[in-house]
C-alpha cells in the first residue's frame, strides 16, 4: 500500500517516461546539425545566417510570447531568489579566486571563466527536458527559464563583459576609459533584442492581463516555434572544428577545465539546491 501511494506521489511530480524521447529528440538533432557542418553540407557564412535568425528573432520571439503569457501571481519569487543567490556565489567566487590564483591579474580570464560556469544553455536544452519531466503536471515549472535567464544575460554577463573590456585596456594602454567602457556595455545590453523582448514581454502581461491579441500572438508564436530545432542543429553546426582546439590547449593544461566543469556541473547544483532548501522555497 506504502509502494503503490509513493509511486502515485512520484508520478505526479516527475514524468520520467517523456524524459528518454525529449533526449533523443534534442542530441538527435544536434548530431544532425554535427553531421551537416562536418560534411559541409552548410557553409560557415550560411551557419552564421543561421545563428543570427536564432538569437536576433526566434529566440526573442519566444521570449516574449512566454513571458505576455506566463501568470505571475503563480510565480514562486523565492525560489527565484534562492537560484539568483546561487548563481551569483559562483559567479563572484571563481571570478575572485581568478585574480588571485592568476599574476599579475588578469580580468579577462577570470570573467571568462565566471561566465563559463553560470552560462548554460537554458531554452534548446534545458526546456525540452524540463517540459518532457513535468510538462503534463506542473506546465508552470519550464516556464521559470524565461524568468532566469535574464539573470545571467541582464545581470552577471554584464559584470563579465566591463571585465573583459579592462582587460583589453591593459594589454593596450590608452585605449579606453573605464567610462567609455562602462558605456559600451550597457549600450550592448540595452540593444541586445533577447533583453529588449523580455521586458516588452513583462510590460505585455501587465497590459494584455496575460492574453495577447491574436494577431500579435500567432505571428510571434509562429516565428518562435522554429527555435527550440534551429538551436539543437545549430549547436551541432558548432560543434564542428572544436576537437582541435581541445587537443591543443589540453596540452597546456587540463585542470583548469577541470574545476571549472566541476563547478558549473557540481558545486552550482548542489548550492541551488542548499538555497532553495534553506530558503524553504519549496513551503
Amino acid at each position: 500500500m506504502g509502494n503503490s501511494s509513493s509511486t502515485d506521489i512520484f508520478s505526479d511530480e516527475a514524468n520520467l517516461d517523456n524524459l528518454y524521447p525529449a533526449l533523443v529528440q534534442c542530441f538527435g538533432i544536434i548530431l544532425l546539425g554535427f553531421v551537416a557542418g562536418k560534411f559541409s553540407f552548410i557553409s560557415d557564412v550560411e551557419a552564421r545566417g543561421l545563428g543570427t535568425f536564432v538569437g536576433t528573432f526566434s529566440l526573442p520571439a519566444l521570449v516574449f510570447v512566454s513571458l505576455c503569457q506566463l501568470d505571475f501571481t503563480s510565480v514562486n519569487w523565492v525560489f527565484l531568489s534562492a537560484i539568483t543567490l546561487a548563481k551569483s556565489t559562483i559567479f563572484f567566487l571563481v571570478l575572485l579566486v581568478g585574480l588571485f590564483v592568476h599574476r599579475p591579474a588578469d580580468p579577462s580570464r577570470s570573467a571568462l571563466y565566471a561566465i563559463f560556469c553560470t552560462q548554460s544553455n537554458d531554452f534548446a536544452l534545458g526546456f525540452p527536458v524540463l517540459n518532457a519531466i513535468y510538462g503534463p503536471s506542473h506546465p508552470e515549472y519550464p516556464m521559470y527559464l524565461y524568468l532566469l535567464a535574464p539573470v545571467s544575460l541582464a545581470f552577471l554577463n554584464p559584470i563579465g563583459f566591463i571585465l573583459m573590456e579592462i582587460g583589453k585596456t591593459q594589454a593596450i594602454p590608452g585605449q579606453k576609459s573605464k567610462l567609455k567602457i562602462a558605456r559600451k556595455v550597457v549600450s550592448g545590453i540595452l540593444r541586445n533584442p533577447l533583453i529588449t523582448m523580455t521586458v516588452l514581454g513583462i510590460l505585455g502581461n501587465l497590459l494584455f492581463h496575460g492574453s495577447l491579441p491574436s494577431v500579435i500572438h500567432d505571428f510571434m508564436a509562429t516565428l518562435g516555434s522554429a527555435f527550440s530545432s534551429s538551436a539543437l542543429f545549430l549547436l551541432g553546426l558548432r560543434m564542428v572544428g572544436q576537437g582541435d582546439h581541445r587537443r591543443q590547449e589540453a596540452k597546456v593544461s587540463l585542470l583548469t577545465p577541470f574545476i571549472l566543469i566541476v563547478m558549473k556541473s557540481l558545486v552550482l547544483p548542489i548550492l541551488a539546491r542548499e538555497a532553495v532548501s534553506q530558503m524553504g522555497a519549496g513551503r
